[in-house]
């Protein structure tokens, strides 16, 4: 943060606009800005690992959905055969 603001450039970035004066209500400090940093990004982070664990439950859970999705042309462009091959349907 320092070199940032030694630099005295413009970043359009998520750092940037927290360290930005003249468009924020007040001030940030620096630990306000590294906690709200951690905050975003874990907060991103949590979500996405539970929705992925809750759909990996939900198709196995559900066995038919699963292979309707492996057969599905679309999914199987976005997936490895080996992540499809994992999720195998007895």
């Amino acid at each position: 943060m320092e070199e940032r603001r030694a630099s005295r450039e413009t970043h359009q970035d998520m750092l940037g606009f927290l360290m930005r004066e003249d468009e924020n209500r007040y001030k940030l400090t620096d630990e306000e800005i590294i906690d709200q940093t951690i905050a975003v990004l874990y907060s991103g982070y949590e979500t996405v690992s539970t929705t992925t664990m809750m759909a990996i439950k939900y198709l196995h859970d559900h066995p038919r959905v699963l292979q309707e999705l492996r057969v599905s042309l679309p999914f199987r462009c976005l997936l490895p055969n080996t992540l499809l091959h994992f999720f195998s349907v007895a």
